[in-house]
């Protein structure tokens, strides 16, 4: 039995798009309007649970799918001949006991269900002017409740969120489901919702005027690096404000969960690196970004933690040793940002011949999700094997400085390529040049890493 999903973030799994039609939902992908056959052909639907209703003009299949990222099952209402479908629910199975509130309150499978539905209840709310419909509970003859919530989601569809116990008994054998369902409604269903709201509301409850467009409800960690005050080697000027500036923005504007190491040795950089491999995982998003010394001798490359000596030493960090730790990190996308010398050869994989997206597809839908969904790992340094100007603009590297000012002017979002082209073309005139690798051994599938603004 899986465990109950305890975070409604999810949300966006099965409602990806906000428009006024209802069409424009999904659950796990898959939209009312949609046909049957457009996700799964003819052999895959034979290994369905199929029924037939409505005098076989309609048909309703139950299934499970390896791919599902938020639901155990999904229902599927159809219409027989023309396989377009009607409605989509979402099911989820509870535990036999989950825990509410600050997780020290343990309660039965169909309170758990009542608290998550709450939850649930509360998120799609956000996508709707119009109050939820609460219903009372309901206990039939047979011992079997329910509880249903519904919301108006467009002018032609809402949204059930639903909670069934078959049994009235707390039989740990006995199941609790969870269903949330996106289906049409009629004219007068739709108006009875609407009238439980308060007055003067618009009729017109989600507008293009209020949709976001671009949507990405991943986890994104920041581990920004600062080696400014050195033991042996000349202090830097650019990195503290550098790191200090970029987490800010990353924090305020983009979500990010960031973590700042000033002043690092060997060992503390690893360690680091070491706790994110198990920190993160195939649906989280990390930055990795190091501003400080670098060096390289006989084709290896080095970054200079502070406790570093002149003269190479066991205090050095080899970056063959950053590329094995990094290369266990889970991250879905991954991104790597390095501000030093000498850096422009030190990750050696794949293609470097890159290309940014334009500004029209950076502005389409479809290329946004695309990438969203597939996996990227990239690192990006701000030289060749050359030394790079520390302080330049305002306190800044040239590197630092066009990376902040692109993530301010943002309007929608960045990729890592269409941002590693204009910091390219920003260091035209000077003395070093911009790379860009594609990490294959670190499981890079051509996607890119997306800064989406708040």
């Amino acid at each position: 039995m899986k465990l109950f999903i305890t975070s409604f973030i999810f949300l966006i799994l099965f409602l990806s798009k906000t428009y006024s039609n209802i069409t424009d939902f999904q659950i796990e992908g898959i939209s009312i309007g949609d046909k049957l056959t457009d996700h799964y052909d003819e052999w895959q639907q034979k290994n369905f649970n199929s029924t037939k209703v409505n005098k076989g003009l309609e048909e309703i299949i139950t299934f499970t799918d390896s791919n599902f990222k938020v639901f155990d099952q999904l229902q599927i209402l159809y219409y027989t001949d023309s396989k377009v479908i009607k409605q989509i629910s979402g099911i989820l199975e509870v535990p036999i006991l989950s825990s509410v509130g600050d997780g020290n309150q343990w309660v039965t499978k169909f309170e758990a269900c009542k608290a998550k539905q709450d939850k649930i209840t509360k998120e799609i709310s956000k996508l709707s002017k119009f109050k939820p419909k609460y219903n009372d509970e309901n206990i039939s003859d047979d011992g079997s409740r329910s509880l249903s919530n519904d919301i108006v989601l467009s002018n032609d569809g809402f949204a059930k969120i639903l909670c069934i116990d078959t049994e009235n008994n707390n039989d740990p054998s006995d199941p609790v489901y969870l269903f949330v369902t996106v289906s049409k409604g009629s004219e007068k269903f739709i108006a009875s919702l609407k009238k439980r709201n308060i007055e003067n509301v618009e009729s017109i409850i989600l507008d293009d005027k209020n949709k976001k467009k671009f949507v990405n409800k991943d986890k994104t960690y920041a581990l920004l690096i600062a080696n400014s005050d050195y033991d042996y080697w000349e202090d830097l000027n650019s990195p503290y404000n550098d790191i200090n500036a970029i987490s800010s923005i990353l924090k305020n504007d983009y979500g990010f969960e960031v973590e700042i190491l000033n002043d690092a040795d060997r060992n503390t950089i690893l360690d680091k690196l070491f706790e994110y491999s198990g920190k993160t995982t195939d649906k989280d998003n990390m930055l990795i970004y190091y501003a400080g010394h670098g060096d390289i001798i006989n084709n290896n490359a080095y970054w200079i933690p502070k406790n570093a000596t002149k003269n190479i030493s066991s205090n050095w960090l080899n970056v063959n040793d950053v590329n094995s730790a990094i290369s266990l990190i889970k991250a879905k996308d991954l991104l790597v940002m390095v501000d030093a010398c000498y850096q422009g050869t030190a990750f050696k994989s794949g293609n470097k011949n890159i290309i940014g997206p334009s500004e029209q597809t950076i502005n389409d839908e479809k290329y946004y999700y695309k990438m969203l969904n597939i996996r990227s790992a990239v690192v990006i340094t701000s030289g060749n094997d050359e030394a790079v100007i520390d302080e330049v603009v305002n306190g800044h590297s040239a590197f630092a400085y066009k990376f902040i000012e692109i993530l301010k002017n943002n309007k929608n979002y960045e990729t890592s390529t269409s941002m590693f082209v204009k910091i390219k073309k920003y260091h035209a005139n000077l003395n070093q040049n911009p790379n860009l690798i594609r990490m294959a051994v670190w499981g890079d599938l051509g996607g890119d890493f997306i800064f989406l603004k708040n």
